[in-house]
């Protein structure tokens, strides 16, 4: 017989592998579009390969989380002014990686 609490681990466990699968196909696209982007820039091309990671990992995470904040605090600016934003932080940022 099914119980609630069979269905709750059933439901839980689901959505754990559905956020693993969606995580995997993220990496997957966010992987592709770093490696388009950044192919061609020499002073990328440089760094090793953990470097490259850290530094697409930094880039990654804070556009989404600039993305998510936006979205959660209802869409307050244009997602043009997000975009500027985003922008201005993250790049300088990564200017300062590159000194």
């Amino acid at each position: 017989s099914i119980t609630a609490e069979g269905l709750d681990i059933v439901g839980a466990d689901i959505e754990g592998i559905i956020k693993d699968a969606m995580d995997s196909i993220r990496d997957e696209m966010v992987e592709g579009v770093n490696d388009a982007g950044w192919s061609k820039s020499e002073k990328y091309q440089k760094l090793s390969e953990f470097e490259k990671k850290l530094l697409m990992g930094f880039i990654n995470e804070s556009v989404l989380t600039f993305y998510r904040q936006w979205i959660e605090g209802g869409k307050e600016v244009s997602l043009e002014e997000v975009i500027d934003i985003t922008n201005r932080i993250v790049l300088g940022g990564v200017n300062g990686f590159f000194r």
